[in-house]
């Protein structure tokens, strides 16, 4: 106040003799102070200091003359948000405050600054859309069924997270969905990279079907399957089981004959798709079946004992064969299949004669039958050996042909005639 009892700086008095008047002050020191957002850039969101609200772009950063010693109300909002593709979250106040805080005594020069860091959109999703049957996660958050499909978050700039995507999705015991990779390049749950902008992370599935590649009759494990670039062999050949991709071509093979031991094998006959022994499998749409049909065979053996017996025939379902090879064949032959089968009844041998006795079939005398075929079998057509008699009788000549000159022939006449006898205990032949 003034000391002539002035109450305002500013005063109107009338002046009667010389006076000396005094302004008399109360000395406060103030502080230039500053409060801002850091960054600068963040103009979204509020500002408050005391009872004012700063918005736009003066949210920013204030000055203010504060004076020693007092106090202030300063505050700004938790989540500015930018636009669909950036948020400013905060993180402190310089001085430790909460977001809406009052100040310490001020006691100097200060700044308060109220950090943020920035956040983007972060889009987490499986690919193909129709897997619900598994989960997804990030961080501490995990999401089953329909919720697992597609999950959109906000994550701090530079931040890195834990991504995990179920393995395998099981649809039912035939269907299923495998992981194959994530669009980041992992091929299985990970951390990611720093965040640096808006991110999509992908988890990519392959549908898949079971299917099974067997042979039948199941029994038939002697021979081989392949399968794409496996070939299995021993008892798992008799059936294994894949799991394809949708849509899916492979290749697949079935060994054949497939050999049991020297009396059994087993022929292949058709696989159930209609296609060659060796193919490429119709596109894998659905969980399937497919089956190499194979049909057992016998080692039949047709022979003539004794063995020396080279000089007649053999016949199988009318294919002859003669000499050597007649006396001892091998065939492999269907079971249950039926043939018909035969021997030559006499076969000459220079100087001795097989007379064909008996086969080793129970009750078979005759040189042909029809043989039913229900396992490995040795069919022997037994013959007797000897050596032939001959002896050929003629009766007396009644054909009187007298004298032929050199180079003449002559023909029987009327009433000409020979008689010949074969007395022998063979059959002759006389051309």
């Amino acid at each position: 106040g003034w000391d002539c009892g002035g109450d305002s700086a500013m005063w109107v008095i009338t002046i009667d003799s010389d006076t000396t008047f005094t302004a008399q002050y109360d000395y406060s020191r103030e502080f230039h102070t500053l409060v801002m957002k850091d960054p600068l850039e963040n103009l979204a969101g509020s500002l408050f200091v005391d009872a004012d609200t700063f918005t736009g772009a003066e949210s920013d950063s204030q000055w203010f003359w504060w004076e020693e010693g007092s106090v202030h109300d300063i505050g700004v909002s938790q989540m500015d948000s930018v636009d669909e593709f950036r948020k400013w979250r905060f993180l402190s106040w310089s001085d430790g405050g909460a977001a809406l805080h009052t100040t310490s005594p001020l006691t100097s020069p200060q700044d308060f600054v109220a950090n943020y860091i920035a956040r983007f959109p972060v889009n987490i999703y499986k690919e193909p859309p129709a897997d619900t049957f598994g989960y997804l996660s990030h961080d501490i958050d995990t999401f089953y069924g329909a919720e697992s499909v597609y999950q959109r978050v906000w994550w701090d700039s530079a931040s890195v997270h834990i991504l995990v995507a179920s393995a395998i999705d099981t649809i039912d015991e035939f269907n299923r969905y495998l992981l194959t990779h994530f669009s980041d390049g992992y091929d299985s749950s990970h951390f990611t990279e720093p965040l640096m902008a808006p991110t999509d992370f992908i988890a990519y599935y392959n549908r898949e079907h079971l299917c099974h590649i067997a042979k039948s009759p199941a029994d038939n494990t002697y021979g081989f399957l392949i399968i794409d670039s496996d070939t299995i062999s021993g008892a798992e050949s008799a059936g294994s089981s894949r799991w394809w991709n949708h849509s899916s071509s492979h290749y697949i093979e079935a060994s054949t004959p497939d050999y049991a031991d020297s009396t059994l094998r087993y022929s292949w006959i058709f696989w159930s798709d209609g296609l060659p022994v060796g193919h490429w499998t119709a596109s894998v749409d659905t969980p399937c079946t497919i089956t190499a049909y194979y049909q057992r065979e016998f080692r039949v053996v047709i022979e003539k004992e004794p063995p020396a017996n080279v000089c007649g025939w053999t016949a199988i379902d009318g294919d002859t064969i003669h000499g050597g090879e007649s006396a001892s064949l091998s065939r492999w032959w269907l079971e249950g299949s039926s043939h018909d089968i035969a021997v030559s009844e006499h076969d000459f041998c220079v100087d001795s004669v097989y007379r064909f006795d008996r086969w080793s079939v129970a009750g078979v005398l005759t040189s042909s039958f029809t043989a039913d075929i229900l396992g490995d079998t040795t069919f022997t057509a037994y013959y007797t050996a000897s050596t032939p008699v001959l002896d050929i009788w003629l009766s007396r000549n009644s054909w009187d042909l007298d004298t032929l000159i050199g180079g003449e022939i002559r023909a029987m006449e009327d009433g000409d005639e020979i008689h010949i006898a074969n007395l022998s205990d063979v059959p002759i032949d006389l051309g």
